[in-house]
């Protein structure tokens, strides 16, 4: 289907250019036969040079739009092979393997860091006190831990494991795996009220309760709830589903692949979706900043603050209400982006076949490009 669209998009591109510099010039073209008579309603005169540049700037469009969504799709499928690797470690691994615990043990932090681990995380918040660790699993996977604190920061990782999932050049190496259980690891951790949480390079499920503190997440293939915090920052590869009840201050966000986000209100978000993501967020209190590459889609209840929406390729924007001030969007490709409230002073900007509706503005409508904008209910 691509090659097809593209052979199309080209084919238009290279006629529009043969055409476009004898008209320039003033020059004729060669005038074919006649067709059959028909109605003068029916016969359309030859546009001037500027249809025909606006043809080609179509069809640039159209061209960068579809190798936009191409390098989105295969960034989806990479991230979805590299689930698919991962389950395969999961489930050649899950044999034979003693069971250990590792006794609880207590920490004076403030900062806790998870690094490198696969398998399940809970985080418990308890008004203060020191922060507590216990973990079990796999014999491999539990003696494999790192767990140290040093300066007010926990840290624990995951070392001395025998394959790396991050690194790419040996995804395909099962040689280890009968002799490494790493999926089978529980961590149980409790952290007082404000603490900072980073987790990164994890693989596997999260559970963390009300923080009330900042929080960083980077993760593949993980299904996590997450309470209130004051910040984060949750970045997914490949498939899976991040759900976080608020956050106080800005929520950053980038998903690569076919993940879903989803938020209550947030105090300001900034969002990159590449791939077919999903983020879904309740009422959004001040700045919205959004590049979409791909068909990815947002969903949002409300905007108060500046709108800023780069799209390239299919995605889509629904916002139910607000005061979007300003109002920017530049889509380049087939997105749309639909919004209920008050934008101030729309800035839009398109190449392609995009859309933009809004219920209503004020102050200055500026359109540039070939967007079909509509203005009402």
């Amino acid at each position: 289907m691509h090659h097809e669209l593209k052979s199309l998009l080209w084919g238009a591109l290279v006629a529009a250019l043969v055409i476009a510099p004898p008209l320039a010039r003033g020059e004729t073209m060669p005038v074919p036969p006649a067709p059959p008579a028909a109605s003068p309603a029916a016969v359309e005169q030859p546009g001037p040079a500027g249809d025909v540049h606006a043809t080609v700037e179509a069809a640039r469009a159209e061209a960068m739009a579809a190798a936009a969504e191409a390098r989105a799709e295969a960034h989806r499928a990479a991230g979805e092979a590299r689930d698919t690797i991962i389950l395969a470690q999961a489930k050649n691994s899950a044999h034979g393997s003693e069971w250990a615990t590792r006794p609880e043990e207590s920490f004076n932090a403030r900062t806790l860091r998870i690094d490198d681990v696969i398998g399940s995380v809970r985080i418990d918040v308890k008004p203060n006190g020191p922060m507590t660790v216990k973990a079990s699993g796999s014999r491999v996977a539990v003696d494999s831990l790192d767990i140290r604190a040093a300066d007010g920061v926990l840290r624990i990782e995951g070392t001395n494991q025998n394959i790396s999932v991050w690194d790419w050049r040996r995804w395909f190496d099962f040689s280890n795996l009968n002799r490494d259980d790493r999926t089978r690891l529980q961590l149980q951790i409790t952290v007082p009220r404000g603490a900072e949480v980073r987790i990164e390079d994890m693989i596997g499920n999260a559970t963390i309760g009300d923080l009330n503190g900042p929080l960083r997440l980077e993760a593949t293939a993980t299904q996590a709830r997450i309470g209130k915090v004051t910040r984060a920052q949750i970045e997914m590869n490949g498939s899976g589903r991040v759900d976080i009840a608020q956050v106080t201050n800005e929520l950053k966000l980038e998903i690569a692949g076919s993940g879903k986000v989803t938020a209550g209100s947030v105090g300001a978000l900034k969002a990159d979706l590449a791939g077919s993501g999903d983020a879904v967020i309740g009422d959004i209190h001040g700045p919205l900043n959004l590049d979409i590459t791909g068909s990815g889609n947002l969903t949002a209840t409300k905007v108060n603050g500046p709108l800023n929406i780069s799209i390239a390729g299919a995605g889509s924007v629904k916002i139910a209400d607000g005061l979007a001030d300003p109002f920017h969007v530049d889509i380049m490709g087939s997105g749309n982006v639909v919004f209920g409230g008050m934008a101030v002073d729309p800035k839009i900007s398109a190449l392609g076949s995009g859309s933009v509706r809004l219920k209503a503005y004020r102050g200055k409508l500026s359109s540039e490009g070939m967007a079909n904008v509509k203005v009402g209910e």
